[in-house]
Parts: C-alpha cells; sequence; structure tokens
C-alpha cells in the first residue's frame, strides 16, 4: 500500500463512523484508491465542523488525508452523496448496513480491491434506484460466500454434471440431481431453481436483467444463508434486522 506523509485524495464510502474522545471521530471508510481504512477525524464531533457531513454513516464522500498503514488522519471531507431514499426505507437502510457490517469485519484493511468498490457502490446505487431490497440482500449473500473461497456449482449436478436437478448440496456447494439427492439436500422446485441460478450469475450491475417474484427470493435466500453459517463462521448482527423483513 502507498503511504505518504503528504495529503492524498480518494473517493470513498462512509461504513462506520464513531465518537473518539472529546470532539473527534474514528471513521471507517472503503476508499477506492486504498480500500478499507480507518481515519482520525479531528473535531467533526462539533457542531461548527465543515467535515462533519463527509463523515456521516452511508455517505459517498471525497477525501482527503495522510494515509498511513494503521489509522490515517483526515485533513478535508467532502460529502457528495447521501444516498435519501435508502434512508428513508428501513429495509433498504438495514440491507445496506448488512453489507457494510460484513466490509468493516471481515475485509482486510488497505488492500484496494476494484471488485469489492465496484459492488459496493453498485449496491448501494440499486438500492437508491428502488431495485428490490430482497435482490441486493440476496446478491450481497452471494458475494461473501464467493469471498470467502466457497464454490456455487448452478451448471448442473455437482456430482455428475446432469443438467436436470432437483435441489442444493451445502456439502458439493450446487446443484444436484435427483440420483444423487440426499436427505441433508434441501429439495428445490424448477422455479426456486432458476431464481437461485439467476442470482448466482447475475452481477450488481445486471440488476435490470433480472426479475423474480419475493415469494422465491425469501424461498431460496436461507439457502445462502445455511450456507455462509455452515462454512465461513461469518456472524453479522444486522443479519437479525434483515430476516424480520424476509418474514414478512
Amino acid at each position: 500500500m502507498k503511504t505518504t506523509t503528504a495529503a492524498e485524495t480518494c473517493e470513498g464510502i462512509v461504513l462506520r463512523s464513531r465518537p473518539y474522545r472529546e470532539s473527534d471521530r474514528l471513521v471507517t471508510v472503503y476508499t477506492k484508491e486504498f480500500g478499507k481504512m480507518t481515519f482520525l477525524a479531528r473535531g467533526t464531533m462539533k457542531m461548527t465542523s465543515k467535515n462533519a457531513a463527509g463523515v456521516q454513516t452511508l455517505t459517498k464522500s471525497t477525501l482527503e488525508a495522510r494515509v498511513t498503514t494503521g489509522l490515517s488522519t483526515l485533513i478535508r471531507a467532502e460529502a457528495k452523496h447521501y444516498y435519501p431514499n435508502i434512508k428513508q426505507n428501513i429495509a433498504c437502510e438495514i440491507t445496506a448496513n448488512y453489507l457494510m457490517e460484513y466490509i468493516v469485519r471481515y475485509v482486510p484493511d488497505n488492500r484496494p480491491g476494484q471488485n469489492m468498490w465496484d459492488f459496493l457502490t453498485g449496491s448501494l446505487d440499486a438500492l437508491e434506484a428502488g431495485y428490490s431490497y430482497l435482490i441486493v440482500y440476496a446478491l450481497i449473500n452471494v458475494m461473501m460466500i464467493r469471498e470467502n473461497g466457497l464454490g456455487i456449482n448452478v451448471d448442473g449436478c455437482a456430482l455428475c454434471g446432469r443438467t436436470s436437478v432437483a435441489g442444493f448440496s451445502f456439502v458439493h456447494g450446487g446443484f444436484v440431481c435427483r440420483e444423487h439427492m440426499t436427505s441433508r439436500d434441501v429439495r428445490m422446485d424448477a422455479e426456486d431453481l432458476k431464481t437461485l441460478r439467476h442470482l448466482v450469475k447475475c452481477p450488481v450491475s445486471g440488476l435490470d436483467k433480472l426479475h423474480s417474484e419475493p415469494e422465491n427470493l425469501k424461498k431460496v435466500i436461507p439457502v445462502f444463508e445455511t450456507y455462509l453459517d455452515d462454512y465461513t463462521g461469518i456472524r453479522l448482527k444486522t443479519r437479525t434486522f434483515a430476516r424480520e423483513f424476509l418474514e414478512e
């Protein structure tokens, strides 16, 4: 990672902003240029701070800072986008928080990644534009599965390759046919299997081509969640709130 005592300018999404000491904040941001970083934002708890708006959670900002591998020092923060539609819809806000909590807790610091930046900004833009929070939530789970090195075979039976499939196997990480299905696998009907496949194949930039009914999404999403729980150990506090909306 590039570090310097000179000021660097970067673009970032504020993931978390916490009070620190009397008038400062510790601000965790995912930046396009440097990956996930934490900044010491001095004086931003004061009402007169010109940087206060730019360090609010769920804000895209232009940041000027002295960048180091540890705690960087914020010089200036200018808010560029507040995502007002997300903040006015509790289901969308919880979905955004689910993604941001994952990045804060499980994505390594100081490792920029274009794919993660594109997924983060694409997901927030989709929620802001009014796409279904259920679809975005499902895609977040698919992303986490992949980021943690798990395969998702949805092109045919994971054991024999047969395209006529009947369910999903957590053990084999993908679809299975009737012949290879066991009691540990999840039996699914054709429409749910189609929905699951489309979610796995769809990039966040292709949401306009993805059309799935809420009923199918609510049956498919627990498959992704169980896969994550059983094989990654990832535990996110926001999952509890997300489940409330999935069960409505």
